[in-house]
């Protein structure tokens, strides 16, 4: 059974590579908040969701936070653009800024501090940079035992690769064309694997279940879309729920924004249960 895990993606730049950190892990965590003491300021490389979490944490603990990142707007890869911008504007109440459609170029000391150039021009003074730009599955071991991979490791739905002897789970599987390198798939996914594992095959039993992104400042949940669709907006007050319908008009993922929305999480499942056995 293969459980590689995924290593964070290194973005070149310019200068001082090593003054980038990247957390992975409770060790890689450990490290960066020893490096936190009498800090001020820290920019995050990466706008999606494990850099919007670690803004909100820093800027609610008084940290001046500056988040440079690709995207039109927050988590763009995964919500539509109303919802990132109102998430965007809430993290800035708490004093987030944003450098967004950007990339930082250069990283060089600068008495003790960092001057980091970005792509557009701008220059940036920070204490500390944290990398957020997302994790590569860990398949070397993988294709070198000749199985098939493509992001990850590919396996179905039991997890169990091209070879029938070899089983993938965690971030560097890549299940039935879906690579969600999240907690809940994988302690669903446990149960039946362990069967499998002492010889009692067992159909892995998942279930559709949101991510609960970690903003308190603006409450979130989603749930991936599946494959090419469309996101459509409805507005509840002052808060925001999407669907993700694909291209036969089928509720495929969601995102819910705010506080009170939350607790809709398991209505609008059951709506995406529905389609599926109607289909």
């Amino acid at each position: 059974m293969l459980a590689t895990g995924a290593t964070p993606i290194v973005i070149p730049v310019e200068g001082e590579q090593s003054a980038l950190f990247s957390v992975n892990d409770l060790a890689d965590y450990k490290q960066f908040r020893s490096h936190l003491t009498d800090k001020k300021h820290i920019t995050i490389l990466g706008d999606g969701l494990i850099g919007c979490e670690f803004a909100n944490d820093l800027a609610a603990h008084g940290m001046a936070v500056t988040v440079v990142g690709l995207g039109k707007w927050p988590m763009e890869r995964l919500i539509p653009q109303q919802l990132g911008s109102e998430l965007q504007q809430a993290l800035s109440g708490i004093g987030v800024e944003w450098k967004l459609e950007n990339s930082i170029r250069s990283v060089q000391s600068l008495g003790g501090r960092y001057q980091l150039a970005l792509q557009d021009g701008q220059y940036i003074e920070t204490d500390l940079v944290l990398s957020a730009v997302g994790l590569r599955p860990n398949i070397a071991l993988a294709q070198t035992a000749g199985l098939v991979t493509g992001r990850g490791i590919q396996t179905d739905l039991n997890h169990q690769s091209s070879d029938p002897a070899i089983y993938a789970l965690g971030d560097c599987a890549e299940v039935d064309g879906e690579w969600a390198p999240y907690i809940n798939p994988i302690n669903q996914a446990l149960p039946a694997l362990v069967n499998s594992l002492l010889g009692k095959p067992t159909p892995a039993s998942l279930k559709a279940t949101p991510i609960i992104v970690k903003t308190p400042v603006l409450p979130l949940s989603i749930l991936p879309g599946v494959g090419a669709g469309d996101w459509r907006v409805e507005q509840y007050g002052q808060e925001l729920a999407a669907g993700f319908y694909d291209e036969a008009g089928n509720l495929t993922g969601f995102a819910l924004l705010g506080a009170t929305l939350q607790s809709q999480r398991n209505q609008w499942l059951e709506k995406i249960t529905l389609n599926k056995t109607a289909a």
